[in-house]
């Protein structure tokens, strides 16, 4: 898979969770995804059940989530930003 792949499996499992969508878009622990205590990555990261993922590649799908659900990014945009890194 690849980074959009990772996202666009993220976004669509979290579209039936309201309040992970809540969570992520609004998540700003200075130790950031990747070393956060909070119990609801690790939820959705098992919700997700995807063994592809690393932690970093894990916390940085999270940082486009949060980015597309704060309006700064769209999935539309982030698949070319994809495409022009082949």
């Amino acid at each position: 898979m690849n980074s959009y792949d990772y996202v666009n499996e993220a976004l669509t499992y979290m579209t039936e969770y309201p309040d992970y969508i809540d969570f992520v878009k609004n998540f700003n622990e200075e130790s950031g995804f990747l070393y956060t205590e909070d119990k609801r990555v690790t939820e959705i990261f098992n919700g997700i059940n995807n063994d592809s993922h690393s932690g970093a590649s894990f916390a940085l799908t999270l940082r486009v989530c949060q980015s597309i659900y704060r309006g700064l990014l769209t999935l539309d945009q982030y698949k070319e930003k994809c495409e022009g890194l082949k």
